[in-house]
């Protein structure tokens, strides 16, 4: 009997431990569920850092670009239009400098005060007024085509003008004519008014650093 018992006794510890075995749930394999956080929707960067949508003059946007290479030269006829008004451009860009003050520019090209993106080289003529202006410039030169002949894109009575000059001023007080300046690298904006008449609403300095 006594072995009887401790048969029937181990039979019920089996299962028992059996039962209790079962009833433990086996550790799952699957990973963690993860906590998805929303992100911000950011808006579209342009993968290009050269080609650019000039700022409008008339009408609608006229993509012009600022990869020098998409720019020809102009035949005569060309280049005599498109000549006047980039030396008007520059006449006022210098007379800027000269006093200090570029609202002697802005007031002749309004556009121009509008779309400044320095970083970028956007009408970004305040930036040379404000750096030259603690060297006292009085008087300057700037010749359009000190490295090479303007090159063109011209498009719907819109042109782009590739500048490649060279632009120094007199600075100093007192007599000193000390001079300061760089060669620039300027695409100017031009758009036809009506009669053959041109206009600045936009400038693009691509000057190398």
């Amino acid at each position: 009997m006594k072995i009887k018992l401790i048969v029937a006794c181990s039979l019920s510890l089996v299962l028992s431990a059996c039962a209790a075995a079962a009833a433990t749930p086996e550790p799952s394999l699957a990973p963690p569920p993860t906590t998805v956080v929303e992100q911000p929707t950011l808006p579209a960067v342009s993968t290009s850092s050269r080609t650019l949508t000039a700022p409008l003059c008339q009408g609608s946007p006229a993509p012009l670009s600022s990869v020098e290479t998409d720019y020809v030269d102009p035949d005569p006829a060309t280049w005599v239009m498109l000549m006047k008004p980039v030396r008007e451009y520059f006449y006022y860009r210098k007379q800027a400098v000269a006093s200090g003050d570029i609202q002697v520019l802005w007031k002749r090209y309004p556009p121009l005060s509008q779309g400044v993106d320095i970083p970028r080289g956007w009408n970004s003529e305040g930036n040379l007024v404000q750096s030259l202006r603690p060297l006292g410039p009085f008087d300057g030169d700037i010749s359009i085509e000190s490295y090479e002949k303007i090159k063109v894109i011209v498009s719907d009575k819109r042109a782009a003008v590739l500048t490649h000059g060279l632009e120094t001023y007199l600075t100093g007080s007192q007599g000193q004519f000390d001079i300061s300046g760089s060669e620039f690298k300027i695409i100017v904006f031009v758009c036809e008014l009506g009669d053959q008449t041109w206009t600045v609403y936009g400038t693009h300095d691509i000057t190398p650093p």
